[in-house]
Formats: C-alpha cells, sequence, structure tokens
C-alpha cells in the first residue's frame, strides 16, 4: 500500500459540544465513530451510559483536570511540530489548554479510515465559540479522494446544524525547504516544476549504465557514424543497436544520413532522411565527383538532440530519476528543488515529505571519503532530518565510518546502487508518513481514556452497585443456612 495521510481544516463558529449532534448525523449516514462505540461497549460493562461519562465532575476532579489537560497539550503540540496549526497563541498552562473532542471512521472496505476532530479555540476570557475542526485522510493514495466526500458530507451536517465550513487543504510543510524556496532565484536551486515528461523518460532509460556509456560518446563526438559505434563495441553489436533504438525513442538521439564520395571519402551531403538522398537521386543531383548520388555510399549517422546534454552534464538524470520516484510517492514537484549548479559532478536535491526535510546527495560514480567531507559542511548548514547518498558504483567504506565519527544530527541512508533507491526511498517516504499516523493515532488515544468513576461511584453510593455476570456458585452449609432463616430481617429490609 502506498500509505497516504492527508487532511482538511476549518474554522467553525460552534461550540465543541457540537461535535456530539454531528456525529449523530454522521452515523445516520452510514458512517460507524469508532471511538464512541468503545465508549458505549465501556458504559456497558459497568451498567451506565455515555451521559454518565461526559457529564459527572465533583469539585475536585475539577482541580485536578489540569494533569489531562496537559496531555492533551503534548498531543496538540506534537501536531503543531509537523506543521498542523490550531490558531492557539502561547499555549501554556493548564488554564489556556483548549477542549479536544473528536472521532474516526472506517471506510467501507475497512482498508482505510477517516477522522474528524474540533478543539476550542476561543479564549476563555472572551467567551467566543471558535473551534478549529479538521478532517483527515489516512490510508492508500488511491483511496484520498474519500477524503472529499468525508467532507462534503460534514459540510452538509454542519449546515443543517446553522454553521459554516470552509474547507482549505492543510498545508503540513517544512520551514525550511520554503526558505530554500523562497532563495531560487539567489541560488542554483531549482523547483522540480521544470522537469518534464520528456526528461523523466530519458531519465528512465540513461539508468541502465550501458545505455548510459552509449549517450557519452556521442555526445563526446557530437555525431557519429553508426558502423563507428558499433566498430568501437564490435562484441556487443546486438545490445548496441538496442540500445541506441531506445535512445532515439526519448529523443535523446536522432538519426541522420551521410553521402559519402567513394573516390576522395568525403562526405558530400547530409541529410535528415533516407527519402530526401532517393528524392535527390531521382532529380539527378550528382556528387563533387561526378557519379550520380544513388551510385554513392550512404551511411547512417548518430547525433545528439539538444536533451543529450542537459541529461548527461553535471549528472542531471539522476535528479530526473529521484523526482520520478518521488512523484511515485505522492510527493509533488512543487516539495522538490534541485541544485542546477553548472559545475561539479554531484547533484544535490532537497525534498519536503510531509513536513519533514529530506537532503539528497547523487553521484554517477563511487563516493569517496572527499565526497562526505563536504557533504558534511552542508549538512551542518540546512540541518535536514534525512540525507540521501545515493551512488551508482558504490559508497567507500570510510565514507559510513566518517558519519559514525562525527554523528551528525541528520539521519543518513545509503544506497549503493541504483537498484536499491526504489525500494529504500518507498520506505524511507513510508516510515515519515507512518510517524504522521502515530501521532494522529496518539491524539486519539488520549480519548480512550475513559473514566471509570462517574460510572463506578454513583452505584457504590446509592447501593445499587450491580456487576452485569456475578458468580453465583459458593454453596452455603444446611446448619449455617437455618441459622440465617431464624434470625431476625434487618429493619431496612422488612420495609422493603
Amino acid at each position: 500500500m502506498n500509505l497516504c495521510i492527508e487532511s482538511k481544516s476549518a474554522f467553525v463558529q460552534c461550540k465543541p459540544e457540537s461535535l456530539d449532534a454531528l456525529i449523530d448525523r454522521l452515523e445516520r449516514a452510514g458512517y460507524e465513530p469508532l471511538l464512541r462505540k468503545v465508549a458505549h461497549q465501556f458504559a456497558n460493562v459497568f451498567g451506565g451510559s455515555i451521559d454518565d461519562i461526559a457529564n459527572f465532575k465533583t469539585e475536585e476532579e475539577e482541580e485536578e483536570s489540569g494533569r489531562d489537560n496537559e496531555d492533551v497539550r503534548r498531543q496538540l503540540v506534537s501536531l503543531e511540530k509537523l506543521g498542523y496549526k490550531w490558531g492557539i497563541d502561547n499555549l501554556r498552562g493548564f488554564a489556556n489548554v483548549p477542549e479536544v473532542k473528536g472521532d474516526f471512521f472506517y471506510n467501507d472496505e475497512r482498508t482505510s479510515i477517516m477522522f474528524v476532530t474540533i478543539v476550542d479555540t476561543s479564549a476563555k476570557k472572551e467567551g467566543a465559540s471558535n473551534c478549529a475542526m479538521r478532517v483527515g485522510y489516512i490510508g492508500d493514495a488511491e483511496e484520498k479522494l474519500l477524503l472529499r466526500e468525508f467532507a462534503e458530507v460534514i459540510g452538509k451536517a454542519l449546515e443543517d446544524m446553522g454553521y459554516e465550513a470552509k474547507w482549505i487543504d492543510d498545508d503540513v510543510s517544512n520551514k525550511t525547504f520554503d526558505e530554500l524556496g523562497q532563495l531560487e532565484r539567489e541560488t542554483n536551486f531549482q523547483s522540480a516544476t521544470a522537469v518534464n515528461d520528456k526528461e523523466l523518460r530519458a531519465a528512465r532509460v540513461l539508468e541502465n549504465s550501458s545505455v548510459r556509456e552509449v549517450a557519452t560518446l556521442v555526445r563526446r563526438s557530437g555525431v557519429m557514424l553508426a558502423k563507428e559505434l558499433l566498430r568501437q563495441k564490435a562484441e556487443q553489436a546486438s545490445d548496441i543497436i538496442r540500445y541506441v533504438d531506445q535512445l532515439l525513442q526519448v529523443n535523446i538521439l536522432h538519426q541522420e544520413y551521410v553521402v559519402v564520395c567513394q573516390k576522395s571519402g568525403a562526405h558530400v551531403n547530409r541529410v535528415e532522411s533516407r527519402d530526401v538522398i532517393d528524392q535527390m537521386a531521382r532529380l539527378g543531383v550528382l556528387c563533387s565527383c561526378g557519379k550520380p548520388i544513388s551510385d554513392e555510399q550512404i551511411e547512417g549517422l548518430l547525433a545528439s538532440d539538444p536533451l543529450l546534454p542537459r541529461m548527461l552534464d553535471n549528472n542531471y538524470w539522476m535528479a530526473a530519476t529521484v523526482v520520478r520516484q518521488l512523484n511515485a510517492l505522492n510527493v509533488p514537484n512543487e516539495r522538490i528543488l534541485i541544485d542546477i549548479s553548472p559545475t561539479g559532478e554531484d547533484v544535490e536535491m532537497f525534498a519536503d515529505i510531509d513536513g519533514t526535510l529530506v537532503m539528497f546527495e547523487l553521484k554517477d560514480a563511487e563516493y569517496g571519503l572527499n565526497n562526505a567531507y563536504s557533504l558534511g559542511a552542508r549538512i551542518g548548514m540546512h540541518r535536514p532530518q534525512l540525507a540521501f547518498v545515493v551512488s551508482t558504483k558504490g559508497i567507500a567504506s570510510e565514507v559510513k565510518d566518517h558519519f559514525k565519527r562525527i554523528k551528525p544530527e541528520t539521519k543518513m541512508v545509503y544506497v549503493a546502487n541504483l537498484i536499491q533507491l526504489e525500494a529504500t526511498l518507498k520506505k524511507v517516504v513510508e516510515s515519515v508518513r507512518a510517524m504522521r499516523v502515530k501521532t494522529w493515532l496518539a491524539y486519539f488515544q488520549s480519548m480512550l481514556s475513559f473514566p471509570i468513576v462517574p460510572l463506578v461511584l454513583p452505584k457504590l453510593q446509592s447501593a445499587r452497585f450491580e456487576i452485569p455476570h456475578v458468580v453465583t456458585s459458593v454453596q452455603v452449609q444446611p446448619e449455617e443456612q437455618r441459622e440465617r432463616e431464624t434470625e431476625p430481617m434487618p429493619a431496612q429490609s422488612a420495609a422493603r
């Protein structure tokens, strides 16, 4: 599953208590509230109801509720660290902690969940009734459209209740990444939005080192006779033909034709199509030596497309490869930056993955200790949470030893070849999203601590406490039973 977590938020002029009525409407619409269901089952064990839990509070409990509020504050702060804003300023102390309510729901196939939360953002001294409401989806990226439907249902329910919600997609972003993006014009960083489909297709072909070697040969010469290329790689002739065909298909190379004078060996005419030579022959065009064009030797010529130097210079193809794989994991181009410095063999990239800053160091060669020294300095400058070192030809052991020794705050991820890149990247992205999911689930976990006191204490005080399943297998001896039967009944029992 391609794990995904998305949410929308709105500020609604209502009270947190309105959530109960909202959940009633959602339940009638077919959404089963899981926390409410658990609460009902909890209450049924003690023979009570949800109202007993919700409405019972002693004066002592009011004074001690600050401890529970501190747990709520910590959950809110954990979510704010991920980029979720609640519109609450100076959230300090128990008295300022807002009231939090929420519930979550399965989808029909029980493969994903939706959730709704409401946080009181009102200033108590002002007596206002403003709440931050959030709806979210956790599950497979292919089903994330369920969130839109869920938000629409909630919006309609709120409208029926007399409230209005204008949903805004939550922008969970990394501050450092945003700052780098703002400096784009002043630095060598370029947004991945500039990477087009043609470049992505070309990069996929160039991931094959043998194809890349052929492309490099043509790039160095500018143009090359096809037979010359085959002569240099005679033992791989059939493979070379296939590699050239792949490069032609993605428009990195294009084929031309040249008329070679058999007398002088000179290249007389260079055209883009064989049909042009046939047309010249029909028109009676002659070679410089006087022979008809059709009698001269015609050779295929490989020429580089303008895209070829762009893809090969500074290993731009590696950056495009990472962009393609991040896109497949639902990381948008707007959250990816590429260093397009005109010099250097290494490619530096940054990606904002759900609020986590990830740095990429890409090298089409073995990654050595000198590279590690440079990378360490840049890690200290940008302070990413994760740093990928990706090499096509391995990573020297000294590199890993170096970072173990200096112990950067950044977690290092090593990818020694392109075969490992996709699986490693997927694992890391999913772990980042799993962290967000765990934080949200911990947020709901705090709501699962249902109090026993409001259910049990009233029954003890009224002497009506009953346990639904009482064990009655204790046997009474006949003598003891007769003695009890002759004892006078207590006044209270007689009165009943």
